[in-house]
Formats: C-alpha cells, sequence, structure tokens
C-alpha cells in the first residue's frame, strides 16, 4: 500500500485511505502467523483530498463513516462476501472550504453522528433525515476530536487547537428544534483594539474603494502644482545670478540636511547614540523628586530609604551598588534604549557576555558591541563576527558582511557571499590574494562575472576580461554579438586574431562591412 492516510480494521479485512482521496481494501491472508494482507482488492475515489478518518458504528457492525478534507461525508456499508461495500448516502456541510477531521458514531442510537471540522464546528448528524441541517457548535478555533460521555449521551465532550476539553449539554437545543449551539469563548476574542491614527479622523474603517478614492484625489490635487511653469512668468537669467548667494547659512544647512538623510539611508544602523547619563532613574529623583527623597531619608528609617530612594545605594556598599546598576539596567532594557548607556552599565558589572549573547540572540548587534568582545575571550569576539556578518547580510550591507568574515579568517566563506550577491571585482580581488593560482573558484568567479556582462549587453567589457584571462577565442566571440560591427571594433578583432593566432577563424567579412559602412557615410556627407 502506498501513500495511506488513515487505516481502519474490521473482522479479517484493512480498510486505507489514501492523501489522493481514496478507498482501498486489502483482506487478511490464512493460515500465518504474522499479519500479511492481500493486494489491493477493491479501489474508489471518494474525496478530493486526504481522507482522515474511517469510523465504523459500534450497532450496526458492517456500516462505516469515512471523511477527510472535504465538506462531504460518506455513510457506507462494507460487503464482506462481494469484497466490496455499498454507498448508502452522503452529508454535505454547510461550508464551502469545510474540512473534517474526524467522525464518532453513538453508542445508544445508531442513526447519530458527531463530525468534528478544522473551521471550528462540531456537527450531530441524524442519518435518518440526511435533508435536515446538523445541529451546530461553533468555536472560534480548529476542533480534532470527541465523542458522546458515555453516561449521558446528551452530553458531547470535544476538543480542538485551543480547547483542551470542553463538555456542551444538547438536551435543550434538542427539545427546542435550535440548530445552532453557541460554545463559551474567551472573553479577550470579544474585545475590539484600536489606535490613534494622526492623519485620519474619529470614524469607522476604510474600505479599499474608499482608501483608493482618497489615494486618487490626493495625486488629482498633487497634479496641477506639478504643471511645467510659463516661461513668460519666468524672471531673467541674470536676475536669478544677482540672486543666487553661495555659502550662505542657509544653504549649509539644507546641503548638510539632504546629505545627512542620504548618508542615513546607506550606512547601517550600527551606531549607538550618546547619552548624558547611564543612571537615568537616578538622575530623574536628583532633577524631579530631590525634596521628597530628602523627606523620606530624614525620617531615618533604613527600610524605607532602601526601598524608595535609589541614591542613596551610591553612598552604601558594593552589594548596593551592583543593586542599583542591575534596577537601571532592567529600566534602560525595557524602554529599548539604543544608545550607549547599558553597554556601559554591562562593563561595570562584570556581564559583557550576557549583554552581547543577548543582542546575537535578537540580532541587534552593532559596532561598539564587537570591540568590546574581546574582553571575553578570543573566541566569543570570533563568535560575535560572524553573528554580526550574518545579521549585515540580511539588511543587505554585503561588504560590511565580508569584511568581518575576513576578519575572523573565514576568507572562503567571504568569497562565496561576496560572489553569491555579484560583487565579483570584490570576490576575484580576495580570491587572488587568498587562494591558490590554480584554484577552481577563480573560474568559477570570471565565468559568473561574464555571464552576468553578457546579461546587461556589456561585451565590450566580457572581451576585455576575457583578453586579461588569456581567452582569446572567447574574447573573439564577445566582440562578434556587437550588431554594429563598427571599424573599431574589427581593428580589436583582427588584433586577437592575431595574438591568439585564430587564423582565418570567425572570417564573416566584419571588416569588410566595417569598411564600407564609413565609406557610405562618407559618400552621404559629400
Amino acid at each position: 500500500m502506498e501513500r495511506a492516510s488513515t487505516l481502519s480494521l474490521h473482522e479479517n479485512f484493512l480498510l486505507v485511505g489514501t492523501d489522493d482521496g481514496f478507498l482501498q481494501l486489502y483482506e487478511r491472508k490464512p493460515g500465518q502467523d504474522q499479519l500479511a494482507y492481500t493486494s489491493c482488492l477493491r479501489q474508489t475515489a471518494l474525496l478530493s483530498r486526504y481522507v482522515t478518518d474511517i469510523a465504523f458504528n459500534p450497532l450496526k457492525r458492517r456500516q462505516f463513516a469515512l471523511v477527510g478534507h472535504d465538506k462531504q461525508l460518506h455513510i457506507m456499508e462494507l460487503q464482506p462476501e462481494q469484497r466490496g461495500w455499498t454507498k448508502l448516502l452522503t452529508l454535505v456541510a454547510s461550508d464551502a472550504k469545510a474540512s473534517i477531521a474526524s467522525v464518532k458514531w453513538s453508542n445508544l442510537q445508531a442513526h447519530l453522528l458527531l463530525s468534528f471540522h478544522i473551521e471550528g464546528k462540531v456537527c450531530l448528524w441524524n442519518i435518518q433525515e440526511p435533508e435536515q441541517p446538523p445541529l451546530t457548535i461553533t468555536y472560534h478555533c480548529p476542533m480534532w476530536c470527541g465523542m458522546f460521555l458515555p453516561s449521558d449521551e446528551n452530553i458531547i465532550m470535544c476538543c480542538g487547537k485551543a480547547v483542551s476539553l470542553e463538555q456542551v449539554s444538547i438536551k435543550e437545543a434538542l427539545s427546542k428544534g435550535d440548530k445552532n449551539i453557541s460554545s463559551k469563548c474567551d472573553a479577550l476574542l470579544n474585545v475590539k483594539w484600536a489606535s490613534k491614527s494622526p492623519n485620519q479622523p474619529i470614524a469607522g474603517a476604510l474600505s479599499a474603494a474608499q482608501k483608493k478614492r482618497q489615494r486618487r484625489d490626493k495625486r488629482k490635487a498633487v497634479a496641477p502644482l506639478a504643471e511645467p511653469k510659463n516661461p513668460e512668468q519666468e524672471p531673467p537669467i541674470e536676475q536669478m545670478l544677482d540672486a543666487l548667494q553661495l555659502d550662505t547659512a542657509a544653504t549649509k544647512q539644507k546641503t548638510t540636511g539632504v546629505e545627512c538623510s542620504k548618508c542615513k539611508e546607506l550606512k547601517p544602523d550600527n551606531f549607538l547614540g550618546h547619552s548624558r547619563s547611564c543612571l537615568c532613574l537616578t538622575q530623574k529623583e536628583l532633577n524631579k523628586h530631590a525634596l521628597e527623597k530628602l523627606a523620606i531619608v530624614l525620617t531615618e528609617d533604613a527600610a524605607k530609604i532602601d526601598k524608595d530612594v535609589l541614591m542613596s545605594k551610591l553612598f552604601s556598599t558594593k552589594v548596593m551598588a551592583k543593586d542599583l546598576i542591575a534596577t537601571e539596567l532592567t529600566n534602560l532594557k525595557h524602554s529599548n534604549n539604543k544608545d550607549i548607556a547599558p553597554l556601559c552599565l554591562s562593563v561595570a558589572t562584570f556581564k559583557v557576555h550576557d549583554e552581547l549573547k543577548q543582542h546575537i540572540e535578537n540580532k541587534t548587534l552593532n559596532e561598539w558591541h564587537i570591540s568590546l568582545a574581546p574582553t571575553v575571550s578570543y573566541v566569543f569576539w570570533q563568535k560575535c563576527c560572524k553573528a554580526y556578518a550574518s545579521q549585515m547580510e540580511e539588511q543587505g550591507f554585503i561588504l560590511h558582511a565580508a569584511t568581518y568574515l575576513s576578519a575572523i579568517d573565514m576568507q572562503t566563506e567571504a568569497i562565496d557571499l561576496l560572489l553569491k550577491h555579484e560583487y565579483f571585482r570584490e570576490a576575484l580581488a580576495n580570491a587572488r590574494i587568498h587562494l591558490p593560482a590554480t584554484d577552481p573558484m577563480i573560474k568559477i568567479i570570471i565565468n559568473k562575472w561574464l555571464e552576468q556582462l553578457e546579461k546587461t549587453g556589456n561585451f565590450a567589457a566580457a572581451a576585455l576580461i576575457c583578453v586579461l584571462d588569456n581567452e582569446m577565442l572567447r574574447g573573439l566571440t564577445y566582440l562578434r554579438k556587437f550588431r554594429n560591427c563598427t571599424p573599431e571594433i574589427a581593428d580589436l578583432m583582427e588584433q586577437i586574431k592575431r595574438i591568439g593566432q585564430l587564423g582565418s577563424l570567425f572570417d564573416d567579412g566584419c571588416l569588410d562591412r566595417a569598411e564600407n559602412g564609413s565609406a557610405g557615410k562618407e559618400f552621404d556627407k559629400e
């Protein structure tokens, strides 16, 4: 058997549901000690996707239900004498994208069947009334399995992805003829979260059509501003030049702002900001609550002073000072502080290793962290450099990543990284310096470089690289790809043939076409 998704044993028969929606029947071979089955006796396609469960009716032994990743529930009857089955009826779930995880028969009433749906439903079916909709219990998560409570079948037990085990009474719903029951759900699921929008008025959420209309109106409002000015209304060029002043304060500020914005876009976010203090909570006590803290100190209550006045720990023992730094460090981390303060406090308490390890896990390393890593150990510095290189690669700063890989003597990895991101010149330079002259990686870099140049149509550069690499024939091939064979190109091809001793190879009259083309141009001028 192949591609089996679920199995069910019944006497000497084995029913197999496959992941492509087939139901297969096998029979056990008689007179053998070990379990052995015949080849497939019968096979029928019932579902469009995989079969999830096959359940036999405990009261009608030959009746079984088959479900899967589909909205259909097939009620069938096994016929051992004919080595096959017959389909009794088919139940269809209301949801078009329904998917059923499992089914369970009643132990007291042969016509009742439970189905548990991945879309978050538990359905009670009555196969004696297949045209009637099932009693449906709705949940907020996929439901996997369940059963009737053995002592009272008016209670259904079920569990799902976010429901460990729940008991639902269906007695009242059955007596009233209701078809829907709402399950107990988490109160947080009904909470509607909101956030303040700086540019939107207090109103309901906009639909996609309304947002599109707003964008169109904005474009129409901006369009008249972008229209070209009337040249007649512009001042003369002499007045504009007289009004132009260089090296003024306003011009400097404007230029500096543009340059800084460009630098911010181009450089990685790996520089820590400058801070005036590492002990922010202590500074707050001095600047805002000094009188309150002084009043507490004057009470001479040691316990209260230690609890409410952080400044007091600066005038106590080493242990208290460490406690103060730990409190300040926790506050800085909760406030997502990106300046030098957290790192400074970590160095002061000899916890650089823990601090940098946390930054490695969060992928928030910067160059200041790398510079302090050797205070732990050389091996740890290598680990930090490797992690920082990976972080820089993810952010798109390939040269940064290659630099740090080279610094820890991972030259091969640095070359592979440069080649992967099409930094061919840098990759070839590193390969020439750090790899043997006969290393195949050099040829790989050159070939990939030539492929990239050919894709972009830069045949002249490709020919130059081939000639420098002493591949005259390949360089000649690239020059032949020019559509217009100018006299300059024809002359270069002849020189390559002479130096490479290619003889009359590719003698396609390129030089004649170039001479004829130049002669035609001179004739037109005359």
